[in-house]
């Protein structure tokens, strides 16, 4: 709870969203391992794809969310290059992936928290 902000989540469209890095505190916070891993990766001069796999571990149980992120270079804005582009692909698949599996603590907490 003391983890936490309301700094961390952000409304879009309505809805409640967790920001990149309170999903990352969230997975860093709690007693489990976990590992990315980058299964493709294709980047053009117009949009980069990023399908990656988080898998987290407590002993023996083990859970996994493949997810995929795409950035297109006109949501640039000229701000940036072909790393940002591959960047923000990367970021938006470990988001999702990270929301697949910790889409119950995300929920408690702005239910209980982001009144």
């Amino acid at each position: 709870m003391k983890l936490l902000s309301k700094n961390d989540f952000v409304k879009i469209n309505g809805v409640w969203e967790a920001k990149r890095d309170g999903l990352i505190k969230i997975l860093s916070s709690l007693p489990i391992s976990y590992t990315w891993e980058i299964k493709e990766k294709r980047l053009t001069d117009t949009y980069s794809e990023i399908l990656g796999v988080l898998s987290i571990s407590t002993g023996s149980i083990v859970r996994k969310s493949d997810s995929m992120g795409i950035c297109e270079y006109k949501e640039l804005k000229g701000n940036g290059g072909l790393h940002f582009m591959n960047a923000r692909a990367e970021t938006r698949a470990l988001k999702r992936a990270i929301e697949t599996l910790f889409g119950s603590v995300i929920n408690w907490y702005v239910v209980n928290c982001l009144k």
